[in-house]
């Protein structure tokens, strides 16, 4: 299938001298997570809400502490976007955007033709339409397998009392988003890196705020303050089909998977994605 029958074909972008603020303030106003960052017709980038939470929650937070305006705000998006980006043609495949999200662990393509930004492509994209069960889905032995088979069994979780940072850091080192919460092997919570972002950014407000900032300052948010409590989670007997319009419908990147609320492994968007391709042949 070509990626023109799937992609959100009203693309907004921005320029690299547009500022944070007016990225995020697109981002929020059209309810988007990326926008390809164009100049003279050419796309040199691309911006993400992930690239620009902890900053626009650094401003927010300042300005409610202090009353004070900042330059920070001002920052342009060629200071934070990704560059190089990798572009598709619309006539190109749904399996091919796939592929290119995997190798470059990436999730959005944008799709130019003449020179021109036609569309974009994200994961949640190809999710709806590997969820879809119209006739002419493709690889119909995809749609049954187990998540069983393609959830991660070795799973990183935090607890209800860890602390904002550390979870933070170990994301970033394990290079995962999602941090399932648990309490005696329990599932009691998720917590995602955006919401770890855009309390670490409040917390450096705060601190930044006092009249003598702590420059060695560690910050004491826990888990249990930030992380979501209504928890989605899936059985690992159900299939990849389902999971995928779990994912879809609750617009998240990730279902833990429980059998009567322990904790048996997690399924990601990644996951999703590298059994289809499997599948595919790729």
């Amino acid at each position: 299938m070509k990626l023109e029958k799937i992609a959100t074909d009203r693309v907004l972008t921005v320029g690299p001298s547009d500022s944070v603020s007016e990225a995020f303030g697109l981002m929020v106003e059209h309810d988007i997570r990326h926008l390809p960052v164009v100049e003279e017709g050419e796309v040199r980038g691309i911006v993400s809400d992930r690239d620009l939470l902890m900053i626009i929650s650094w401003i927010s937070a300042w300005r409610s502490l202090t009353e004070r305006s900042t330059t920070v705000g001002k920052k342009k998006v060629a200071e934070l976007m990704s560059s190089p980006v990798s572009v598709l043609s619309p006539d190109d495949s749904v399996e091919q955007a796939v592929q290119l999200m995997l190798e470059g662990q990436f999730s959005a393509v944008p799709l130019v033709r003449d020179g021109q930004v036609l569309g974009i492509v994200t994961e949640l994209d190809v999710l709806r339409r590997l969820a879809d069960n119209s006739p002419d889905q493709a690889s119909g032995a995809w749609r049954e397998q187990r998540v069983v088979d393609h959830m991660a069994d070795v799973v990183v979780t935090a607890e209800v009392n860890d602390h904002v940072m550390p979870s933070f850091n170990l994301m970033k080192e394990q290079r995962i988003r999602h941090l399932p919460v648990v309490e005696d092997n329990q599932l009691v919570g998720m917590i995602s890196d955006r919401d770890l972002r855009r309390t670490h950014g409040r917390e450096i407000a705060v601190n930044l705020a006092r009249e003598e900032p702590d420059l060695d300052s560690t910050y004491h948010a826990t888990i249990g303050e930030v992380m979501g409590r209504h928890v989605e989670a899936i059985d690992p007997l159900s299939t990849l089909a389902h999971a995928a319009g779990r994912m879809v419908h609750c617009k998240i990147g990730a279902l833990p998977v429980t059998k009567q609320d322990l904790l048996h492994g997690i399924i990601t968007e990644t996951d999703l994605l590298k059994a289809f391709v499997c599948s595919t042949g790729g």
